[in-house]
């Protein structure tokens, strides 16, 4: 695996949490779907993990800071933020005419809100953590396709609760 060929070892490569999500149903006063969350709260014990990766999720989730705050104390070394970030109303426009073709027909929560540098900023220290790396642009898609996702969207940065170690 790649993981050995750079004598990483792993003892947990991943666990999905797709089960947390219990309902999703269509809002008829809405033009997205909506998803419900049983409890926000993630079935682990703090610092169940080394690393949580959240990759397209925090833009999606109901209440951002309670899944970035839930993430943050099962890792106990740091979150791995990719998110889109917004930056003006074109970009948000954009995001969510993307957000509506790859996500409505599966079922995923579309409501239409994103980050910009700022509001991520607040989210993460609302939520008692910091920034230690961020990275922006980031090259997601293939150069064809950077024509209509351009990469300036992207955005990833490993987070730490505050008073950790970097």
């Amino acid at each position: 695996s790649w993981a050995q060929r750079h004598s990483i070892h792993l003892e947990t490569a991943a666990v999905a949490l797709d089960a947390i999500v219990v309902e999703v149903q269509h809002d008829p006063l809405a033009s997205h779907l909506v998803g419900a969350v049983q409890d926000p709260r993630l079935p682990f014990e703090e610092d169940a993990f080394e690393l949580v990766a959240l990759a397209d999720v925090l833009h999606h989730a109901a209440r951002p800071e309670v899944l970035l705050a839930e993430a943050l104390r099962v890792a106990s070394r740091a979150v791995l933020v990719k998110d889109h970030l917004a930056r003006g109303w074109p970009s948000r426009g954009l995001l969510f005419a993307m957000d509506l073709m790859g996500n409505v027909a599966a079922g995923v929560a579309v409501p239409g809100r994103y980050f910009d540098p700022a509001s991520l900023r607040a989210l993460v220290a609302g939520c008692g953590g910091v920034i230690v790396r961020e990275a922006w642009p980031i090259d997601v898609h293939d150069p064809a396709l950077r024509r209509v996702a351009p990469s300036e969207l992207h955005v990833a940065a490993a987070v730490v609760r505050r008073g950790r170690p970097a």
